[in-house]
């Protein structure tokens, strides 16, 4: 849609997928204080759900990377637990980085302005670190 090509404008190229989904957000907020219901529903239906989103593709997706490797750690008898390195001030807004720690061992770190988000990208790349 763009979205991102005008936000990074602003946003000085510091932008997470949480910014994003709030600027997606607060666009169809805005379409419906404009237009009302009806007419926000079927713009977003027809011109934004029909035209970027594949449903049977996210049907098939599981992104949520955490319960991923949670479930492989109960599986295969590992202990993980996510561990929180450090909390910096980033432009006034705090920046977490967190790592995945599997049997006391580091496996992976990420780093995000949200501390979910910055958990869920260090539970994807120890995914792919341990081939899960």
């Amino acid at each position: 849609m763009g979205l991102d090509l005008i936000l990074s404008e602003y946003s000085q190229g510091k932008m997470s997928n949480t910014m994003l989904g709030n600027a997606l957000e607060a666009m169809v907020g805005a379409l419906y204080l404009e237009f009302g219901y009806q007419r926000t529903s079927a713009y977003v239906i027809k011109q934004i759900l029909m035209r970027y989103l594949d449903i049977h593709a996210l049907e098939q997706q599981n992104d949520n990377h955490k319960s991923i490797i949670l479930e492989w750690s109960q599986k295969n008898g590992h202990e993980v637990e996510f561990v929180q390195m450090s909390k910096v001030k980033n432009d006034k807004r705090d920046y977490f980085r967190m790592a995945v720690m599997v049997d006391g061992d580091k496996i992976s770190e990420a780093e995000d302005f949200n501390k979910k988000a910055a958990e869920q990208r260090a539970a994807e790349l120890a995914i792919l670190e341990l081939n899960i």
